[in-house]
């Protein structure tokens, strides 16, 4: 097995401890609003203010709406991307070893891959995170948040548990 597909795993396990398929499949039937119900014109400034409310400071990148919040542990930076348009929210946790992106062949970023991942199943139904107004958008992006804090604290963990999380000094 080579580093890239034992980060893999160990990205996957992650995921596994934290019940994430169960928490995605909860969120996304809690927030599955029919499209004509769904908030179709949305507002950046009041977005960005909900989320620093919510405790992080996300920026903005337009055009296609894509809010991201990242974060730097020695030598991983993990970086929590959402495409937030027309009611919809499509999230991705991206994972940076040594300045490089893991490679799409052993780990797509999107949370709806990675949960018909773990399920078996490619076809799986899953939707995406919807939202009516700001409070539903709020309680979305918390929920979001929750599972991306979970996942970044077993996945440092189990990095360090397996010497892949260094310090630059230990890079050389």
């Amino acid at each position: 097995m080579n580093n890239q597909e034992k980060i893999a795993e160990i990205i996957y396990q992650s995921y596994r401890d934290i019940n994430f398929v169960d928490r995605l499949k909860k969120g996304s039937l809690k927030y599955d609003f029919p499209s004509d119900v769904i908030m179709k014109r949305m507002d950046k400034k009041e977005n960005l203010k909900i989320l620093k409310e919510l405790g992080y400071n996300f920026k903005i990148f337009s055009p296609g709406q894509h809010y991201d919040y990242s974060e730097e542990f020695k030598n991983i930076k993990l970086k929590l991307s959402c495409k937030i348009s027309g009611g919809i929210i499509n999230s991705y946790i991206y994972i940076y070893i040594n300045n490089e992106k893991v490679n799409s062949n052993v780990y797509k970023e999107n949370l709806s891959f990675i949960y018909r991942h773990l399920v078996g199943d490619m076809n799986a139904y899953i939707t995406a995170f919807t939202f009516r107004d700001f409070d539903d958008f709020k309680n979305a992006m918390s929920d979001i948040i929750k599972i991306y804090e979970d996942f970044k604290q077993e996945f440092l963990k189990q990095m360090q548990e397996n010497g892949l999380l260094k310090s630059q000094n230990d890079l050389g």
